[in-house]
């Protein structure tokens, strides 16, 4: 993949990750702190929607507003962190194309440099992302439309033809969005990651017509 200078194989960065002699403990390291940040986020989303459909002097409106920013809190770190994890799954990418032991690259140094690739990355990824969230979610909107027109219609005691047409329309604007933004993740995402790997530059991972005639040439 000279075109986007790829020198190597993205993919044989993670496997070649479990070949570690501490790849459990960095496993357990990153993996637990995920973990943890995912049982609170769902616990406090759990609570907020319990004191939400709770009578207001069961629920104080002090500890609703401390579950909230609580949640907002959580939900904050647990970006940062998914963000530290792209910008260490770089670092590996870079001591694979380097010739470097990945022994050497340290799992929890590095933050904030970490935490910007990583947020670089994923801007990147976003760009391609454009077309099949706003095709997933013109289907659910055509949908929230059509249904409103339909039951309408049927309140009226008319049928409307258009309404089911329009739902039809929906599940399969819905479904060209799931299969683009399955092609995107599966087929552009992993060039889109080499190719920063290699840049560091969002700039340079957005030239469509290089990313396209490259995954032609290599598909």
């Amino acid at each position: 993949m000279a075109n986007l200078q790829i020198q190597h194989d993205v993919n044989s960065v993670f496997t070649n990750f479990f070949q570690l002699k501490d790849w459990k403990k960095r496993s357990l390291n990153l993996g637990g702190v995920f973990l943890v940040f995912l049982l609170t986020y769902i616990l406090l989303y759990v609570l907020i929607i319990f004191a939400s459909f709770s009578d207001i002097q069961e629920v104080s409106a002090v500890v609703f507003i401390i579950v909230v920013l609580l949640f907002l809190v959580v939900t904050f770190g647990f970006i940062v962190l998914q963000l530290f994890i792209s910008g260490y799954q770089l670092d590996l990418i870079d001591a694979k194309r380097d010739g470097n032991l990945f022994e050497n690259v340290a799992f929890l140094s590095d933050y904030e440099r970490r935490v910007t690739h990583g947020f670089k990355l994923f801007l990147s990824k976003l760009v391609y992302m454009i077309i099949p969230i706003l095709v997933y979610f013109s289907g659910y909107f055509l949908m929230f439309v059509s249904t409103a027109l339909t039951n309408s219609m049927s309140s009226s005691g008319n049928s409307d033809p258009i309404g089911l047409l329009m739902i039809l329309g929906s599940w399969g604007l819905i479904f060209i969005g799931l299969i683009l933004q399955a092609f995107t993740n599966f087929m552009i995402s992993p060039l889109i990651t080499a190719r920063y790997a290699n840049t560091k530059n969002i700039s340079a991972t957005v030239d469509f017509s290089i990313v396209w005639r490259t995954f032609k040439t290599y598909r």
